[in-house]
């Protein structure tokens, strides 16, 4: 079984990313706790699937914030100390934050998706609905071809 990395990266940010979507704690809950059942929602309806959805997309989005600034900075310090490097260099540098960019989009379509679809749809989950909706496995593979063909461009 493998681990899930929206909720490893939640656990993560989840006090920061708490305040900033200013998440009211339930009782004898805080900010923190609470929005981490947030991004586990299990899915019984179809607003547990939009607040499941948003609540990833949102840390996603925040660590491709802070992992951009870093890979920013990382960029002046190596064109400062080697000069010209080849823009494979560049290219592998900018990976990682194009690839977080790429998740948090995924989550944000999946959103959508289920925004403007009919509620029907999403109060009984089955199948590969189900499986699409929930497993990580369909929205690392799709950021991961995205953000190759992003870096692929800088």
């Amino acid at each position: 079984m493998s681990a899930d990395v929206g909720l490893l990266l939640a656990r993560l940010l989840a006090g920061p990313v708490s305040r900033m979507l200013d998440v009211v704690p339930d009782e004898g809950q805080s900010r923190a706790q609470t929005f981490l059942m947030e991004v586990a929602a299990p899915w019984e309806d179809a607003a547990d699937l939009l607040l499941r959805q948003l609540s990833r997309s949102v840390v996603w989005f925040v660590a491709f914030c802070v992992t951009g600034l870093a890979e920013l900075l990382l960029v002046v310090v190596v064109s400062i100390v080697f000069g010209d490097l080849p823009d494979v260099v560049f290219q592998a540098i900018a990976l990682p934050a194009a690839f977080m960019f790429a998740v948090s989009m995924v989550h944000l379509l999946k959103l959508a998706l289920v925004h403007y679809t009919p509620e029907a749809w999403w109060t009984a989950p089955a199948g590969l609905k189900k499986w699409l909706m929930l497993a990580q496995l369909p929205e690392l593979v799709v950021a991961g071809i995205a953000a190759v063909l992003v870096a692929s461009t800088v």
